[in-house]
Parts: structure tokens; C-alpha cells; sequence
């Protein structure tokens, strides 16, 4: 990442609907806020089916902006069903979490 964009960042976790990633999620944006630096998060969820794709985007920005970035920054992939198409939308310079086998 672009030294530029320190506390700028967008993440999106990827998991499946009913895997307790929304509990997850809100940890980690409670401990970015923690840090002082302002956060927002979105799930993003097609049904309340258990087991589809679910994704959940968290943007935090030093200047309060809560967003969605239009770029990535860093992705975690989670879902075998969508983790190649989740490690395309990481933006150039940015970061992918993702089991090997799966992207």
C-alpha cells in the first residue's frame, strides 16, 4: 500500500452467510475504532439463507470518511466459491488473505 494512505484504507472479508462473521467483522472495526481512527462497516449479504456469500466492507479514514471506497485495499477470502473473484477486486499495491488453493 501507497505510504499515502495510512489510516485510508478499505477492507472487505468474504465468508458465507450463518459462519458468525458479522460478530468477527464488528471486533475488528471496534478495535480499529479503538485505535483512534474512525471506522464504518456494511454487511453485504444477497438473502439471510445460511451458506451463500456474504461479504462485509469496512472502511476506515483518518479523515472520518464512511463510504465505500471504490478500490479495495485488502481482501480477506474466506469463501472457496468466491475467492477468485474476490482476489480480482483487490486494487494494484493492495493485499489478499486467501487460501492458496482457492484463488
Amino acid at each position: 500500500m501507497d505510504i499515502a494512505k495510512v489510516n485510508d484504507v478499505s477492507i472487505q472479508v468474504a465468508t458465507v452467510n450463518g459462519s458468525g462473521s458479522q460478530s468477527a467483522n464488528m471486533v475488528l472495526m471496534w478495535s480499529i475504532f479503538q485505535m483512534g481512527v474512525p471506522v464504518s462497516g456494511k454487511n453485504l449479504f444477497p438473502s439471510n439463507i445460511a451458506g451463500l456469500p456474504t461479504w462485509f466492507t469496512i472502511r476506515a479514514s483518518k479523515d472520518g470518511y464512511i463510504a465505500r471506497k471504490a478500490e479495495i485495499d485488502f481482501v480477506v477470502a474466506l469463501n472457496p466459491q468466491t475467492a477468485k473473484e474476490d482476489a480480482r477486486a483487490v486494487q494494484p499495491g493492495g493485499a489478499l488473505l486467501a487460501d492458496e488453493a482457492s484463488v
